[in-house]
């Protein structure tokens, strides 16, 4: 399922100071290792990516924000180097609290300081909790014909 935001009226919003933008210089790895293990063993998903790939990502323009409640990361959200956003995840033990909502709001944030006006994402059919999510946030599903 695609979707999209409208952000010409969308103004930044302020966003908790434990969802943070983070880069390949301020991004504790060992951290984000430690939570790409945690998500490894709740979710088998075989598109995820390491830390490697992590690396080269943010070598290479994308853009990560990072949920750190306690200063541990416990979730993240990725903006592509194509301006999509890619891979909400939020650990079990932090879900229904509205974070994902929040960083969503910090990824549009980060999409608006850069000069987007619209953005588009994919969810997978299967992942309910995202839909409902991401809807929460202000995005609307985009119709096909």
């Amino acid at each position: 399922m695609r979707f999209e935001i409208d952000l010409r009226e969308y103004s930044i919003t302020t966003v908790p100071q434990y969802i943070v933008e983070v880069n390949v210089l301020t991004l504790n790895f060992q951290e984000l290792s430690d939570e790409i293990d945690i998500f490894n063993r709740e979710i088998e998903w075989s598109e995820m990516w390491t830390l490697e790939d992590a690396r080269d990502r943010l070598s290479n323009n994308w853009r990560l924000i990072v949920y750190r409640p306690g200063n541990i990361i416990k979730g993240w959200y990725w903006l592509d180097n194509t301006k999509e956003p890619r891979n909400l995840y939020v650990n079990k033990g932090y879900r229904g609290l509205g974070i994902g909502k929040e960083m969503h709001l910090a990824l549009l944030n980060v999409c608006k300081e850069v000069g987007m006006e619209r953005v588009e994402c994919s969810i997978d059919d299967w992942n309910v909790a995202s839909k409902e999510c991401i809807k929460k946030a202000g995005w609307t599903e985009i119709e096909f014909l």
